[in-house]
């Protein structure tokens, strides 16, 4: 199976992201999906940056599955992100007073870059202003588990880059990380199906920088990179493990 040209497009993206990054170059970024990477296997992001991203899933039948839950649910979200046009207009619509619900919003913090599934905005009963950052996951598979800790740092990231990009947020407000279930219906309902929620906190914001700094460090030293903690039952799922492109043990 050959990859699309749109993921085609999106790997070597990455791959010029990464390398900039690691290479420490002045317009670097660094992507918020990579601390979910981080916290799954630190050492695929080192196979990501090495192979230049080409490699290309055997299970074509789950990159297709997905493909399309994601384009639904992009679509839903699209629908609700029309109403506003930037991110000046959001910020009008939360300093009126109103409640702000949109999706796929860009947030850029000093290095940290993505788009957030969700952002509301609101005000306590103490009338201080409430940033929540919503991200999409699927949910564990056993009922009441907490979500992974992989996808919780992603969410934490989200919120790290709002309030370095709106410190009022962080001095003034409330800033918060939501990850919400991927198949909630409707899919506009942003304020439903929430799995998980954490305040963000000056020690969680030291942690995602020094995350930041450990990635970095990584990308130019893979052997310090460590792996996932769950070898038996992730390594198999992993397309440079089935391709044969890892070099470690799955064990």
């Amino acid at each position: 199976m050959h990859d699309s040209p749109e993921r085609q497009r999106i790997k070597e993206q990455e791959w010029g992201a990464l390398h900039a990054f690691a290479t420490e170059r002045a317009d670097a970024r660094f992507w918020i999906s990579w601390l979910e990477e981080q916290g799954f296997c630190e050492y695929k992001l080192c196979l990501k940056l090495s192979t230049q991203g080409w490699v290309t899933s055997p299970d074509p039948d789950i990159i297709t599955n997905g493909i399309k839950t994601h384009a639904q649910i992009e679509q839903a979200h699209n629908a609700i992100a029309e109403q506003f046009e930037s991110i000046e207009d959001i910020m009008a619509e939360a300093v009126s007073g109103n409640t702000v619900s949109t999706a796929e919003v860009p947030i850029r913090g000093d290095i940290l870059s993505g788009k957030v599934d969700g952002l509301i905005l609101s005000k306590d009963n103490t009338g201080a202003d409430i940033a929540y950052l919503i991200d999409n996951k699927t949910p564990p598979r056993t009922k009441g588990r907490e979500p992974f800790y992989s996808h919780r740092r992603q969410a934490l990231g989200y919120a790290v880059a709002w309030v370095q990009s709106n410190p009022y947020y962080l001095h003034c407000g409330h800033t918060f990380a939501v990850i919400r279930n991927k198949f909630h219906q409707p899919r506009e309902d942003l304020s439903g199906g929430w799995l998980w929620k954490t305040a963000l906190t000056p020690e969680a914001i030291r942690d995602i920088t020094e995350t930041i700094d450990w990635v970095r460090t990584i990308l130019t030293n893979p052997l310090l990179a460590r792996d996932t903690p769950y070898k038996a039952t992730k390594c198999p799922q992993c397309d440079f493990h089935k391709t044969q492109v890892c070099d470690r043990d799955s064990q």
